[in-house]
């Protein structure tokens, strides 16, 4: 139970850091974040 507990955790972190690293440069809107988001997806299929 715990090491499933550390794995959220460890997932929740790297959400925070990512969408943290997005905003870094400047100020944007969560529509292109979500954009953003999208597009790595796509290219995580190719």
């Amino acid at each position: 139970m715990e090491n499933k507990i550390n794995t959220w955790l460890f997932h929740i972190l790297n959400s925070i850091n990512e969408i943290e690293s997005f905003y870094e440069d400047n100020p944007k809107s969560i529509i292109e974040y979500q954009k953003e988001i999208k597009q790595k997806e796509r290219w995580k299929r190719i």
